[in-house]
């Protein structure tokens, strides 16, 4: 996906954020997948409406921008365990564009980000953040 257009995107999502009650730990938009990592600020936040709401308003905008859907059907969840560590769940996430080949470095992609943390300081103690895999 276009940086431009993950940037009007994640106006979209940070709305929906506020809205539903959400904290967006880490965003990742790949070129045919967007991945996040929420924390539902408390027991009214769901899931199931914050998707709903989000794919609808950015799918909305970006059907009338580009006449072409955004968002599949479906979307895959998964819940975190009290012993896992979002941080690093967030910097795995961080590290999908380098495993895709895209970039050597997760800092040097442009469509993700997160609405929690600094993302230079969420990478900083992440042994894999400047490894370069096209050396690998």
């Amino acid at each position: 996906m276009h940086p431009n257009i993950v940037s009007s995107v994640v106006e979209y999502l940070r709305d929906a954020a506020d809205k539903k009650c959400f904290d967006v730990i880490v965003y990742c938009f790949m070129p045919d997948h967007t991945h996040l990592v929420l924390v539902g600020r408390g027991d009214h936040s769901d899931l199931l409406t914050f998707v709903t709401y989000y794919k609808q308003v950015s799918g909305y905008y970006f059907k009338k921008k580009f006449g072409t859907s955004l968002w599949a059907t479906s979307f895959h969840d998964r819940v975190l365990r009290k012993e896992e560590d979002i941080k690093s769940v967030g910097r795995y996430v961080l590290r999908n564009p380098v495993r895709a080949g895209i970039v050597s470095d997760a800092m040097d992609y442009l469509c993700s980000g997160s609405f929690v943390y600094d993302l230079h300081t969420l990478m900083e103690n992440d042994s894999f953040s400047r490894f370069d895999f096209s050396q690998a």
